[in-house]
């Protein structure tokens, strides 16, 4: 594989590194991040992988037995078949993908909101690092940030299923909710 847990890890933090460097402004780099988790969104509910249809009706049998786990869920933008970032590894790494070659769960537009799960990591970070805060303070903060994080997720959830698979921006959420 081209990719991996690894590589994904690599990559993500490596750019939330850069980010952290260059752009000082919490504020900002918040930004950053939500327009980040909104675009990952954006994608998915946008474009549908063309070669979906086919997948289902493949006549290789490890493709065949792998996709009939998933084809309850159809093609739709958020299947394991319809999804497009599937597609796009599929188009740009074939052959190389964790899954049977049709999919690989640490893919490339995965790395848009593995890039956020590190900056959460960042975020928590810079806080634990103030020393003008008490431990109570930091706790509370890290509390509410868990508690408006779960509540986007849960909020954001009937248009944005929680997928960790696909990396889905409230997949995100719920992981940064649980880690604060």
């Amino acid at each position: 594989r081209y990719d991996s847990v690894l590589a994904h890890i690599g990559i993500c933090w490596g750019v939330s590194a850069i980010l952290f460097m260059f752009i000082r402004s919490f504020y900002v780099r918040l930004i950053v991040a939500l327009l980040l988790l909104l675009g990952h969104w954006l994608i998915l509910v946008s474009f549908t992988a063309p070669d979906a249809a086919a997948l289902l009706a493949s006549t290789d049998p490890a493709v065949a037995k792998h996709v009939a786990m998933y084809a309850a869920y159809g093609t739709d933008c958020f299947s394991f078949t319809g999804n497009i970032a599937g597609w796009i590894d599929r188009t740009v790494m074939p052959g190389r993908l964790h899954e049977v070659g049709i999919f690989d769960p640490d893919g490339l537009l995965g790395k848009m909101t593995g890039v956020v799960t590190a900056m959460l990591g960042v975020f928590s970070g810079e806080l634990l690092r103030k020393g003008n805060l008490s431990g109570n303070r930091k706790t509370l903060i890290l509390a509410a940030a868990g508690a408006v994080s779960l509540a986007l997720c849960l909020a954001w959830r009937p248009w944005c299923p929680v997928n960790k698979k696909i990396w889905t921006s409230t997949f995100i959420l719920a992981a940064g909710a649980y880690s604060f």
